[in-house]
């Protein structure tokens, strides 16, 4: 069984975090190449430029949308470990000032 805990969650959302980052960094480059341009000599490089330009878009909005659910999944357990913690904290507190009566 897992114990739920709010600074493992915390402690999760900042390895999270750290694969967020190398995401964004090791994709910048893909998501931001040009399609090929298509001044070939060929019909096959024209055919070739106009596939790479019209799935550019598709594969920028896929690489930069798993950064941004990667990012929204990291604020989102770490507030949940925070508010845990908190909660856990404030329960403590009303114990002790129960039981001190």
């Amino acid at each position: 069984m897992t114990k739920f805990d709010g600074p493992s969650w915390v402690a999760g959302s900042e390895k999270l975090d750290g694969l967020r980052e190398v995401w964004e960094r090791e994709t910048f480059s893909a998501a931001q190449a040009q399609p090929i341009s298509g001044n070939g000599s060929n019909s096959f490089d024209a055919a070739l430029a106009n596939a790479t330009a019209s799935l550019q878009w598709p594969w920028y909005d896929a690489i930069g949308n798993l950064g941004v659910k990667l990012g929204s999944d990291v604020s989102k357990m770490r507030a949940t470990g925070e508010d845990y913690s908190a909660t856990e904290e404030q329960a403590t507190q009303a114990n002790e000032r129960f039981w001190s009566i």
